[in-house]
């Protein structure tokens, strides 16, 4: 799942974290700026009470993450960034966030290309012959 926030932007998915020997899976949520997942981390602490570890893989498209132990931590970490919801048009709220500055490009982008997916017969339609 992408979450697009006023805190950075993230993907969450659900699987087994590669040092757990008894295959566990957690709730992992990914970000591609150190910045995006310590604010990330500041909000689960203030949910949860948890200091939660920012793992770093430099490798990886998604260079750091943190992981949650249950349903119940993510639940808590998608309310908070939920209450965070105060404006009426996420695009231009994030032109107004410096350190989310950078994004509103590949957000307008991806908000194009959906716009466009889920109108393509209203804009690409050819004139009728009569």
């Amino acid at each position: 799942m992408w979450i697009a926030t006023t805190l950075g932007f993230y993907s969450v998915v659900h699987k087994q974290h590669h040092e757990a020997p008894n295959g566990k899976k957690f709730f992992v949520i990914r970000a591609r700026t150190r910045g995006d997942i310590e604010r990330l981390a500041k909000e689960i602490k203030s949910v949860t009470g948890k200091d939660k570890m920012i793992h770093e893989y430099e490798k990886s498209d998604y260079q750091f993450r943190i992981y949650l132990e249950n349903e119940q931590e993510l639940s808590a970490t998608l309310g908070a960034l939920a209450s965070k919801v105060t404006y009426s048009n996420f695009k231009e709220e994030i032109a107004e966030i410096p350190h989310q500055q950078d994004k509103v490009p590949a957000y307008s982008n991806l908000w194009l290309k959906l716009f466009l997916l889920t109108h393509k017969g209203i804009f690409n339609e050819q004139p009728s012959e009569a």
